[in-house]
């Protein structure tokens, strides 16, 4: 774009009218001071479907877009474990007419592209290290491209403030092989911000110091005569200074503008902090409504939390189980075998009628009624059958003569033993009045 006489001799006479040698009481063409920024806006977004960022800066009548991606890539040989950063600018002509011939402004915009890398790559405020996946095989490739919608003026720090907060926004997959995984920000130690002053000399023999912009527009830098470009992170720490060629400068006016760029950069990076916290949010509740499904798209967590859950009244349910269940009758003992019969009996039929009576308060039917009570008062316990009476018999012996005795038990109940015919001896009588002759006659 190129400048008319008048246009020129404006925009200086606009600032020679000084009120009392004060800077903040000169006005430029657009109506603002000469360390006044122009109204900035930030659209930050990420894709759900893949690592990617992207920030849409619009300062004044300047407008960028910075996209952040990344992809897994093999790292150096001598450096296995650090991952990659890497930035370009592309100017095209759809931001401005003089960048249809790009060869003609490739190294302005390679001046760009060194420029952020500076300001972030050269003064650690990433953690590269942080990238490496598998030491030596894979790591994380973070590219930063900018484009430039529109140029209004001021390139250098609207590429730069976008590129740092699409790198703040910028989420990588926990896990490669799960798009579900959790996302994962970079590592930045410090958030660096880039501010640039403009000088213009007014008058070409006056040996005073030249004016300083902040923020020029496309028109403004037709006039000037140099610029620096200072780099300030939040905690007023000098990252980095860049100035080639231009008018000469003081070292008050160096120092005075470096403290003006402390205190800006301060004020941007908790603006830039409010944006992404507020973008990550959003962000944050687009994934989840994906994740959930459609159906709980419109439901929040708020609302949910909100309902509380009624307690129950439980302080009379221990008073309302004794008096439906009796736990003494729950808990009767077991008749054994050594009992006495009319006690087990008594207490079997003790145990019906408890059951009959606790069965009055139920829905069943008269018939099934009357044959629980039938149930009840017929009931019975069996005796143990007797034991098989062992035969006696006696027989007396005049022999003295001592015989070896062989006791035979056999058990009771053990039926099978029993059914099985005695041995007998020669002479018709049974072993068993043999060995009990025998005892008697030992005795």
């Amino acid at each position: 774009m190129m400048l008319s006489s008048n246009e020129r001799d404006f925009l200086v006479a606009s600032l020679k009218n000084r009120r009392g040698n004060d800077d903040s009481g000169v006005q430029r063409a657009d109506g603002r001071g000469l360390l006044e920024f122009r109204r900035m806006n930030l659209s930050l977004r990420r894709s759900l479907n893949e690592p990617q960022s992207e920030c849409e800066l619009q300062l004044g009548r300047t407008r960028v877009l910075a996209v952040v991606s990344g992809e897994v890539v093999a790292p150096f040989p001598d450096r296995p474990t650090e991952g990659f950063l890497q930035f370009s600018v592309e100017l095209s002509p759809m931001g401005a007419a003089i960048f249809e011939h790009k060869q003609a402004h490739k190294a302005w915009a390679a001046e760009l592209s060194r420029i952020v890398e500076r300001s972030i790559r050269d003064c650690k405020a990433l953690d590269t290290e942080a990238l490496a996946i598998v030491a030596g095989e894979s790591v994380w490739a973070i590219k930063c491209t900018i484009h430039v919608l529109d140029h209004g003026g001021n390139l250098v720090d609207a590429v730069s403030i976008a590129s740092i907060a699409a790198l703040m926004h910028f989420r990588r997959p926990e896990a490669l092989n799960d798009p579900d995984s959790a996302m994962i920000p970079l590592s930045l130690h410090h958030i660096p911000v880039s501010i640039s002053f403009s000088f213009v000399q007014l008058d070409a023999n006056d040996q005073d110091d030249p004016v300083v912009l902040l923020d020029p527009t496309d028109r403004e830098e037709k006039i000037v005569d140099g610029a620096i470009t200072y780099t300030f992170n939040s905690f007023r720490e000098l990252c980095a200074v860049h100035k080639i060629g231009g008018v000469s400068i003081s070292t008050d006016v160096v120092l005075r503008c470096a403290n003006i760029a402390a205190a800006k950069a301060e004020a941007l990076t908790e603006t830039l902090k409010e944006a992404t916290e507020t973008a990550d949010r959003d962000a944050i509740e687009q994934r989840r409504a994906r994740l959930r499904g459609k159906e709980f798209q419109d439901k929040s967590v708020e609302a949910l939390s909100t309902q509380k859950a009624v307690p129950l009244d439980v302080s009379g349910l221990d008073k309302a189980m004794e008096e439906v269940v009796d736990f003494a009758t729950l808990h009767a003992p077991i008749p054994l075998r050594n009992d006495d019969l009319a006690a087990k009996k008594a207490a079997t039929r003790e145990l019906m009628a408890s059951l009959e009576s606790s069965a009055e308060g139920l829905a069943i039917t008269q018939a099934a009624r009357e044959h629980f009570h039938q149930l009840t008062q017929t009931v019975q316990v069996s005796k143990p059958a007797p034991a098989a009476p062992m035969a006696d018999a006696a027989m007396n012996s005049d022999s003295d003569e001592e015989e070896e005795v062989v006791m035979h038990v056999q058990s009771e109940f053990d039926k099978t033993a029993a059914a099985a015919p005695k041995p007998t001896s020669d002479d018709g009588s049974s072993s068993d009045e043999e060995d009990l002759m025998a005892a008697i006659k030992r005795k």
